[in-house]
């Protein structure tokens, strides 16, 4: 797993262009979001500042003055604290180009200025859900969140703001409190089954809807001293893979680990949960998880055997992503060399591990 080099990829300066799941509104002002934890929105907010992406700069850059810009907690606190999972604030650029700002300790991230509606109420994305187009998935809707700043379109935006009470057309005063018509029962998308490869392309179809292009990483450890039995124990402790992968805050997992057992991933860097799958569950042998996301689909393959070539065994993970059309290019340029050159560093750690036990 490579998901912390996955947000991070995700978080570069680049625009999708004809992406499914992120769109750019037209007209002179935008609408933004990013995903940061309660505790620092509100320092934000009283500060009246915008940081994004651990201080990232690109995300900025992106915004110009007098677009709006929302914030949504997945938690309380950074690397913890309770679930939160609210917009908890909104407000309008003011800004010009983004400005370094010294926070001590050597960490100088990179600011904008933003008048936040104070009078604003925190809203809770559950109920909001059916009617954001923007999640394109209902059931693993925490997925695009792990975009940690992106655009909205207007009319999505125009819901949260009315759900958090506020009027984005008079600047920034708040409305007063008011029922808001949303519904209670999410749909669920289905993208169906992948189909078989074309040769010629490439590109996969899914369901009937979306065609894909598949990108795959794969990387071997080899040792004389490990056992498979110790690399199976760290891989069925799914609620301490953190261990390995520096990637993952948290996991979730109170099953048998056997096929079709599912389990939640937390990454760091404030992503939103994603559920996975496990599939292909072989005792001392190999196994897979799959995770469904808006764009795509991610699947990690893990494998040990008996060396070919020398006396040992030698464990091999393998990333199969398979990518909607729309969002290939961006996919292939900005995020897939991260996550294919983060690969070694969590197999290499899991041996590590295992060859101490």
């Amino acid at each position: 797993m490579v998901f912390k080099l996955f947000i991070a990829a995700l978080c570069m300066e680049s625009a999708v262009n004809g992406a499914d799941l992120i769109k750019e509104t037209g007209g002179m002002r935008k609408f933004w979001g990013a995903v940061v934890s309660r505790e620092h929105v509100m320092v934000g907010v009283e500060g009246g500042f915008a940081q994004a992406c651990h201080g990232k700069q690109a995300p900025l850059a992106r915004m110009k003055k007098d677009d709006w810009m929302v914030f949504y907690s997945p938690k309380t606190q950074m690397g913890g604290g309770e679930t939160c999972q609210k917009f908890t604030g909104i407000g309008k650029v003011v800004g010009g180009a983004p400005y370094k700002f010294d926070m001590g300790g050597g960490f100088i991230p990179f600011r904008t200025d933003v008048d936040f509606v104070k009078t604003a109420r925190e809203a809770s994305v559950l109920p909001l859900l059916p009617e954001l187009d923007f999640i394109k998935n209902k059931k693993n809707w925490g997925a695009v969140f792990r975009f940690g700043h992106f655009s909205i379109p207007e009319e999505d935006f125009r819901k949260i703001a009315g759900a958090m009470r506020v009027d984005i057309d008079a600047d920034t005063e708040a409305l007063p409190v008011r029922a808001i018509a949303v519904s209670s029962t999410p749909t669920v998308a289905s993208y169906g089954d992948p189909e078989k490869k074309s040769k010629k392309n490439n590109k996969r179809k899914l369901g009937e809807e979306m065609m894909v292009k598949e990108f795959t990483a794969e990387y071997s450890e080899y040792s004389k001293t490990v056992k498979p039995e110790n690399i199976w124990a760290l891989w069925a402790d799914i609620n301490n893979w953190s261990r390995w992968d520096e990637g993952i805050e948290s996991c979730e997992f109170d099953g048998e680990f056997i096929d079709g057992s599912s389990f939640v991933l937390t990454p760091k860097g404030g992503g939103a949960p994603v559920e996975a799958r496990l599939q292909e569950v072989v005792e001392n042998k190999r196994f897979s998880d799959v995770a469904k996301l808006p764009f795509g689909t991610l699947e990690f393959l893990h494998e040990i055997e008996k060396s070919p070539v020398r006396k040992g065994y030698q464990v091999t993970h393998r990333i199969v992503a398979k990518i909607s059309e729309g969002n290939a290019d961006f996919f292939e340029r900005a995020i897939w060399p991260s996550m294919e050159s983060g690969l070694p560093e969590s197999v290499k750690n899991l041996v590590k591990l295992a060859s101490e036990n």
